[in-house]
């Protein structure tokens, strides 16, 4: 793997991982199945660290709305 990839194969499930949290439509159960995850303690270590990913976003689109919410106080402050 890290011939082809350049990357070692934790660092390859640990990015499969924050792709299938990244998505919406993915479940777990993708990446478990793509990583060959059988083990139950390996898969919730990397679950884990996919909430990370997660919460990230969550902090993203609520500083999002916040800018949002800003613009139109300033807005309605000058009219």
């Amino acid at each position: 793997m890290s011939e082809r990839l350049h990357h070692g194969p934790h660092i390859v499930r640990t990015l499969i991982y924050d792709a299938v949290a990244a998505d919406p439509k993915l479940d777990a159960v993708v990446a478990q199945v793509l990583c060959g995850h059988g083990n139950l303690t390996s898969r919730k270590f990397y679950e884990v660290e996919s909430n990370r990913y997660r919460r990230i976003a969550g902090i993203n689109l609520l500083g999002a709305i916040a800018r949002g919410l800003d613009r139109e106080i300033g807005a309605a402050q000058q009219t």
